[in-house]
């Protein structure tokens, strides 16, 4: 695409921008066993949704949402790393792992 000098390009000529996957893995004690797992953000425009998954299956376990305000200023202000970390600590935590498995459903909750 030819541009005068100085002139911006055009709406349809900006890239868009990719945003970088980041999984994050990670052992979890399970009972007397070490289940392998993984930690990565939901599809959407922004880090909003974090999901922990079993890493040979990548069958979802546990979504944690930035709901409200404070999730948003979280998202907004955090790493995405250090947004995985937080994920990974409360799903450890709140043994929200144990509740997915044994209620054999996707647990929700927020960041």
């Amino acid at each position: 695409m030819r541009r005068r000098h100085g002139a911006a390009p055009s709406r349809s000529a900006i890239p868009l921008q990719r945003r970088r996957i980041m999984i994050k893995t990670f052992d979890y004690t399970l009972g007397s066993e070490t289940i392998a797992l993984c930690a990565s953000f939901g599809a959407g425009p922004a880090w909003r949704r974090v999901l922990v998954s079993r890493a040979d299956s990548m069958e979802t376990l546990v979504v944690l949402d930035a709901r409200g305000l404070s999730g948003l200023l979280k998202v907004a202000t955090e790493a995405p790393e250090g947004l995985l970390d937080d994920a990974i600590r409360k799903v450890g935590d709140e043994q929200l792992v144990e509740r997915a498995i044994s209620g054999r459903a996707i647990v929700e909750t927020a960041l």
